[in-house]
């Protein structure tokens, strides 16, 4: 019974990232921010989006890379023919202040989603050719600035929030790849760069805060209007999919006794607010004693159990994937740390305790150290045991694994 709620709510929140009609210079910001205060770094992103959307050299590269013939040569030219945008994206990342838009509801369109994860690859494309061209430090910068973009924009939805996750997984892909590039001073500053990142890794509660709005708005919505008229904006949906006798007989009821609905609205919306405190309450805790709670049962054929299946999340994932996300940078940093101490001794340390690194070696998912294993005076494996507690030997299937031995 999924298909009905989630339809209305994807309706509302689906990520646009395809390319759009043209339109007139600023269309992106006024959508998005009616009266913008120039104070704002998440405006400076909406023009740098809009403004990167427009450019042909990068619009060339996106239709190479489709066709997989894109060269090196190609992405140089780029970059060189985004140097405003990429200007503008860090003149935004300057700012102190990143408000995302206001009065977001189940039927806001979150257009800018999707141009923010194209932010986020051209961020990725500069740092690969910085690698190639072997400029490191400006290589780390690239990766920082992907990262922290990924950050600001991750607030009050869980949907926005993923968008921000691509985004750092972006930033994070290439450096992992190149980490045998770096010398002992660009690792001292990666290690540094990972720190202060880490400082800034959100925890879920801005996000899960932001999901009660958008439940309770839609509930409070239904309430007010006739619920008949909402069912009409998932006609589309009903169409598609004329076979399904429970999605039928459901759907029948709703449109003849709409008025039922008000008692199950009052169900869900004192289920959803116990689930939703239940949730802050876990995340006061370390990462690995969280637990994700289950909200109260609601009788499998009323209309309250459809709505609640809709309204809520599949959190476990997202607590999953925000752990993951936070260990990668934290094997960022360590991996930073290993080959900073390899420069300086000639050889790998024998475990991480000789980094003096504290609680960086912490893995989030077993409050125990990341897994290390030293193999020779070069090299070495390092990884997090993964969402299910376990050493699995590296195997990235399980385990969170930045580099496959180093």
């Amino acid at each position: 019974m999924l298909w009905l709620f989630g339809s209305l709510l994807l309706l509302g929140t689906a990520v646009q990232g395809e390319p759009v009609e043209r339109r007139e210079p600023g269309w992106l910001l006024n959508q998005v921010f009616p009266n913008p205060t120039g104070e704002n770094g998440i405006e400076d992103f909406l023009v740098a989006a809009e403004t990167l959307g427009a450019n042909r050299g990068y619009q060339r590269l996106q239709q190479l890379d489709a066709e997989k013939r894109v060269t090196l040569q190609d992405k140089r030219r780029a970059i060189a023919s985004c140097k405003a945008v990429l200007t503008r994206v860090r003149v935004g990342l300057a700012r102190k202040n990143f408000l995302l838009r206001e009065n977001v509801d189940w039927n806001t369109p979150l257009i800018e989603l999707g141009h923010y994860r194209q932010l986020a690859r051209l961020l990725y494309t500069e740092q690969e050719v910085h690698f190639a061209d072997g400029r490191e430090r400006q290589a780390i910068g690239s990766f920082q600035d992907g990262y922290r973009l990924g950050q600001v924009i991750e607030q009050k939805l869980l949907l926005a929030g993923l968008v921000g996750k691509a985004c750092r997984a972006l930033s994070v892909s290439p450096l992992a790849r190149r980490l045998d590039q770096l010398d002992y001073e660009e690792c001292k500053y990666l290690r540094k760069v990972c720190e202060e990142l880490l400082e800034h890794q959100s925890d879920l509660a801005d996000i899960i805060t932001g999901e009660i709005v958008i439940a309770q708005d839609f509930l409070a919505r239904a309430r007010e209007d006739d619920f008949v008229d909402l069912l009409q904006a998932a006609a589309p949906t009903l169409e598609d999919d004329a076979d399904d006798p429970e999605r039928d007989a459901l759907y029948e009821r709703m449109t003849k006794h709409p008025e039922l609905f008000e008692q199950d609205a009052r169900r869900v919306g004192t289920v959803l607010r116990e689930f939703h405190r239940q949730l802050l309450a876990e995340l006061e805790k370390p990462f690995w004693e969280r637990s994700l709670p289950e909200p109260e049962q609601i009788d499998d054929s009323s209309w309250a159990s459809a709505i609640l299946e809709a309204l809520i999340p599949s959190w476990s994932i997202a607590f999953e994937q925000f752990c993951a996300e936070h260990a990668r940078l934290q094997l960022l940093a360590v991996h930073a740390a290993i080959l900073e101490y390899r420069w300086m001794y000639g050889s790998t340390p024998e475990d991480l305790s000789r980094l003096n690194l504290g609680d960086l070696v912490t893995d989030p998912f077993t409050g125990k150290p990341l897994i290390y294993k030293r193999l020779d005076d070069y090299r070495y494996k390092l990884y997090s045991a993964g969402p299910n507690k376990e050493d699995d030997g590296g195997n990235s299937d399980s385990d969170v694994v930045l580099v496959q031995g180093m």
